[in-house]
């Protein structure tokens, strides 16, 4: 017990000097002109170029009259793109920003810090949870993975990765009530939470069917989604969450500028990392020019028929909890129309939580790597008779990266999920209920 804790100490440890790296790295060019240089020293973040664009110490995120009416709403002082639990975190450090508590000025820099200090509690209490799921050995994967020293700083994402792994541990535990809860307050931080928890929903409800007898009868299909009392628990908080969350927002009138992230989003076109942008580039190379907005519309096809798969791959395997979580947020970031470079820390727990191959990992990282050091020069680059070239390595690098998901999500998909490296999840009992079905 005492060296469980010692280690626990220490990886907590690492994850500081991880988020304080990611946030020297950051903070090394928060408040130069806009040269260029924040590309070529990678110091580049969204937490800045928000601050800086927005206003986010004069205002509060989705309140409305803190700007002229005729000016479009995606430009308004008080328009944040993101979810309201995101909101609320980037209010607070607006509002510490804009106070000189510590007698740091107001700028970008000062932003930085608040937000890196307020973010940095998920962080590790991600580790934490990771620890008591699979030991300090595994959770380092992700505690000191480059993608925590290189986007911990850079958008908000962790604060949802923390509530999706909660989630994800308090349903091993058998509490599906505060699991729904957990993932529906990651769903009002970012939404991609909410892609997984459908998949859970549906794992619940397998799992109530496999413990009625009923493994291949259709009428106890209805049966058990009926009587499937730990997935309606589930879904009840994740419901409460979100409803829960969102009520201030409405009584304090912010609802109409909140719904322009809603339009914001829908309206958005492939960029520059997605997969339909380099497959567009590549095709163009080779003679055969198709815009990236066409190709991009089988991303809503190739979503659903991959979480049709997925629903199927469920009812017939029973998977690892963590498994049916990660896989959908890996079919989700190949099909994605816009992908932004802190999206790989949706999944980065998935490689600490169940036991895939080293080689797997390493990939994913290095593909990860590859994407960002090859865009951040294309970004940087002024030189139109070289910009073509570089585009290119940034499109076989996001080919690369889109490959190592699709890997990653066959492996788990033909492994069932995995060796799950959670001692203590609910494998037991559905691992005997399954040996009792299939000899039936």
């Amino acid at each position: 017990m005492r060296q469980t804790t010692r280690s626990l100490l220490l990886l907590l440890a690492l994850t500081a000097v991880a988020l304080t790296a990611g946030h020297y790295l950051k903070a090394s060019c928060s408040d130069v002109p806009w040269d260029g240089s924040q590309f070529t020293t990678y110091c580049y973040s969204d937490i800045i170029a928000l601050y800086h664009t927005r206003g986010l110490d004069e205002s509060v995120p989705y309140l409305p009259d803190q700007g002229p009416s005729d000016v479009p709403a995606d430009e308004r002082a008080g328009f944040l793109e993101y979810p309201v639990l995101t909101g609320l975190l980037v209010g607070v450090a607006g509002k510490l920003t804009a106070s000189g508590l510590f007698g740091w000025s107001a700028s970008g820099l000062t932003f930085l810090r608040w937000n890196s200090l307020l973010l940095a509690p998920f962080a590790l209490g991600t580790t934490y949870l990771l620890v008591r799921l699979v030991g300090p050995r595994r959770a380092a994967l992700f505690a000191i993975a480059p993608p925590i020293v290189l986007y911990s700083s850079y958008n908000w994402d962790i604060l949802a990765v923390f509530f999706l792994v909660l989630g994800i541990e308090r349903l091993e535990r058998g509490l599906p009530l505060q699991s729904g809860l957990a993932i529906g307050l990651g769903g009002a931080a970012k939404l991609f939470p909410l892609v997984a928890a459908p998949f859970l929903f549906l794992l619940l409800v397998r799992r109530t069917h496999l413990l009625d007898g009923a493994p291949r009868a259709a009428e106890g299909l209805w049966r058990s989604l009926l009587s499937a009392g730990p997935a309606w628990r589930f879904a009840l908080g994740g419901v409460a969450a979100i409803i829960g969350v969102h009520i201030p927002l409405v009584l304090a009138g912010g609802g109409p500028l909140y719904l322009e992230m809603l339009r914001f989003h829908s309206g958005r076109v492939p960029n520059t990392e997605s997969l339909w942008t380099a497959l567009s580039f590549l095709l163009g190379r080779i003679g055969t020019p198709v815009p990236a907005e066409s190709l991009a519309l089988a991303s809503l096809p190739a979503l659903a028929l991959g979480s049709l798969g997925l629903a199927t791959w469920i009812w017939r395997r029973t998977p690892s909890v963590a498994a049916v979580a990660y896989a959908p947020l890996l079919l989700l970031l190949v099909t994605t129309v816009f992908f932004s470079l802190q999206y790989v820390l949706w999944v980065l727990p998935l490689f600490a939580l169940v036991t895939l191959p080293t080689g797997h990992y390493t990939a994913f990282l290095v593909g990860d790597l590859a994407v960002l050091g090859t865009l951040f020069p294309l970004f940087a680059n002024d030189n139109p008779a070289a910009w073509e070239a570089t585009f290119l390595i940034v499109s076989v690098a996001v080919l690369v990266r889109a490959t190592v998901f699709l890997v990653v999500l066959g492996w788990l998909v033909r492994r069932s999920g995995g060796v799950s490296a959670v001692p203590h999840d609910l494998a037991a009992p559905r691992q005997s209920v399954t040996r009792a079905a299939r000899q039936a």
